[in-house]
């Protein structure tokens, strides 16, 4: 019996966690509620979702544990929402972040993806609000800039239910390693910037260290520290 176990293949576990991410406004808590059957307070101002609702359900063999994060326009630590947002991302290290965006206000919203890639965690996005923002008549190809960030893209709108059931596909495809799109990429901020970056890094990275860089990316302390960021610092 103990040579059988040893000889056992390792299963990957069918329960995946996943932490939503987003702007206050981005319909996160509605994406929530649709797909966990919650009833969670929606708000239209930022901080109203001032600790993390969890919830637990079956999709396609698969157990989700969803746990909804404070809405916050970065992870820094300036607010109680964004330090929590970190500490969170950082304790917990989920299995995926779901990043949830308004599709039609990208430019601010992609601010806290930028982050997110940095802190070198598998993230599937919600591009939500979908229906609005083919009302304005844009065009987005979101699969190409999908694969320039190495991050899937799904459309939803998520008062309606729609792209949600094709969104926890996409994030079981991630899990599985399955994903074409999904790799790591390093925003590149400069030749200045970047000469720093690396010297902090080399100084992160050294034995002993493990205890700390295996739960926090390297790059994403150093440009924390470099940014004096406090929290970081301390």
């Amino acid at each position: 019996i103990e040579q059988s176990l040893k000889l056992a293949p390792v299963v990957k576990s069918k329960t995946i966690n996943v932490a939503l991410t987003g702007n206050p406004n981005s319909g996160k808590t509605t994406l929530f509620n649709f797909a966990s059957h919650s009833k969670e307070k929606v708000g239209n101002y930022g901080g109203i979702t001032v600790d993390a609702k969890e919830a637990r359900f079956e999709h396609n063999g698969y157990t989700f544990n969803l746990v909804d994060l404070p809405g916050t326009y970065s992870i820094t630590s300036y607010t109680p929402e964004e330090l929590y947002v970190r500490v969170h991302l950082f304790n917990e290290l989920p299995d995926i972040i779901l990043n949830v965006i308004d599709a039609s206000n990208l430019e601010r919203n992609l601010y806290l993806t930028t982050q997110l890639i940095d802190m070198d965690m598998r993230v599937v996005i919600a591009l939500n609000m979908w229906d609005e923002f083919l009302e304005k008549g844009d065009q987005f190809d979101y699969h190409t800039l999908g694969k320039m960030i190495g991050i899937p893209m799904v459309p939803t709108v998520s008062s309606k239910g729609k792209g949600i059931e094709k969104l926890f596909e996409k994030i079981i495809d991630v899990y599985e390693d399955k994903d074409t799109i999904t790799r790591h990429v390093h925003i590149n901020y400069g030749k200045r910037i970047e000469k720093s970056i690396q010297k902090l890094q080399n100084l992160i990275n050294v034995p002993g260290n493990e205890h700390l860089t295996v739960a926090v990316s390297p790059r994403y302390l150093s440009i924390k520290l470099l940014e004096q960021d406090k929290e970081e610092i301390k």
